[in-house]
């Protein structure tokens, strides 16, 4: 974002994690074969409320809690995810 403006910051940053998302979804369906992987979505809740603050907020400062909750969510959904597949595959 150094050599870009804060607007274009954020949209980059919303699209990598729509990418990301998408990209879930896709392996989820591909390798689906039972609804307990589906409970590694819940972990995009958090994610999704995230990107709704990040095109909100106006402030750059009022960024920088929101790291350690999107860190947090990132954790989370790995845990998930190794948890479903692993166990339940």
């Amino acid at each position: 974002m150094v050599k870009n403006d804060y607007n274009w910051g954020k949209k980059y940053h919303i699209f990598i994690l729509i990418i990301a998302l998408v990209s879930f979804m896709i392996f989820t369906i591909v390798s689906y074969s039972s609804w307990v992987q589906l409970v590694c979505f819940a972990a995009f809740l958090p994610i999704i409320k995230h990107m709704q603050f990040v095109y909100l907020v106006k402030d750059e400062k009022m960024l920088d809690p929101e790291l350690k909750k999107l860190a947090l969510s990132t954790f989370l959904l790995s845990l998930l995810f190794c948890f479903c597949y692993v166990y339940f595959l």
